[in-house]
């Protein structure tokens, strides 16, 4: 099957097991996280210019699928063939780099390259904690942008009497996000709020307007957004896209390391860790056995404080 095709790397897994990853190979999506942990594992050792044709295939996090909109933007502006394989859920209508059907690839495309588990390392790497996420995509592919382009092929519609500021109480995991609606609460007595996360408030509020939106429907909502709060999640690298401020509020991640590539000036994060004196640690919660005190016990009060006064610069 593999008979004259290179191969792009041979590990040796812990059990002594060689895995060989093939140009058109697809590695298994319960494999790869694991390969990629070993300490032999290295990053892809071709040259990926030299390919016409390349699929990119990464099912889940979304975040981690916008991450590689500049990668893709970058390589069809020298002219090549670049197709995002990823779930249904992070497609967006009208954009035509993306694909779910990957069992048609392998006879069409030059390159085929699983990306799940390659940026997960900097959960358990230290020396990658406060690095950027589309600087391992950037490392892992051998790749060097001369421009960071997160714009989509859309058209979105301009409100120019932006109101709404918009809000995530919630993230996807349980430390990213409020364990209460003191903030939301408090925000609401001046501004008005959009809350685009998928819990509904137990509460109604005059300022208060709740979505749930596909993605196509879900940026354009954003692009007339004075500005977002939110934290280290989908809905933040969603913002570069359609460069809107954001007031990102860090806890176990690294705001320098996330804000270095957003594209408006006028984003800034918050890092809760000040509050209890503690450090980066990837989200792997080494100082404090997975408790996060970060989001639990920071100072509520100053949090609000900061918030309104970015508001205040919209």
């Amino acid at each position: 099957m593999y008979k004259n095709i290179s191969i792009l790397q041979s590990i040796d897994t812990l059990s002594g097991e060689s895995i060989k990853i093939f140009p058109n190979e697809i590695i298994s999506s319960k494999v790869l996280p694991v390969v990629t942990r070993l300490k032999q594992f290295k990053k892809v050792n071709i040259n990926l210019l030299d390919y016409n044709s390349i699929v990119f295939k990464r099912d889940y996090a979304l975040g981690d699928v916008v991450m590689l909109y500049p990668i893709v933007s970058y390589l069809r502006k020298l002219g090549k063939k670049v197709t995002i394989n990823t779930s249904r859920n992070y497609f967006i209508d009208k954009v035509d780099f993306f694909n779910q059907d990957i069992s048609n690839y392998l006879n069409k495309f030059d390159c085929i390259l699983n990306l799940n588990g390659v940026l997960e390392r900097d959960h358990s790497e230290p020396s990658l904690f406060d690095v950027h996420r589309l600087d391992i995509y950037l490392e892992y592919l051998n790749l060097s942008l001369d421009d960071i382009n997160w714009k989509l092929p859309l058209t979105f519609s301009e409100n120019e009497n932006k109101k709404y500021v918009g809000f995530q109480a919630r993230g996807s995991t349980f430390f990213k996000g409020f364990r209460n609606n003191n903030v939301l609460l408090n925000l609401l007595e001046t501004n008005k709020i959009l809350l685009i996360d998928k819990n509904t408030p137990n509460f109604k509020h005059p300022n208060l307007t709740h979505k749930q939106l596909k993605l196509s429907e879900l940026l354009q909502q954003m692009s007339n957004l004075k500005g977002l709060i939110c934290f280290d999640s989908g809905l933040f690298w969603l913002s570069h896209v359609v460069n809107i401020p954001a007031f990102v509020i860090v806890g176990p991640t690294s705001g320098i390391k996330i804000t270095k590539y957003h594209p408006n000036n006028k984003t800034i994060f918050y890092d809760t860790k000040e509050d209890i004196g503690c450090k980066t640690c990837g989200e792997s919660g080494i100082r404090c056995n997975r408790s996060f005190k970060c989001m639990i016990n920071f100072n509520e009060d100053r949090l609000i404080n900061n918030i309104k006064k970015w508001i205040e610069t919209l």
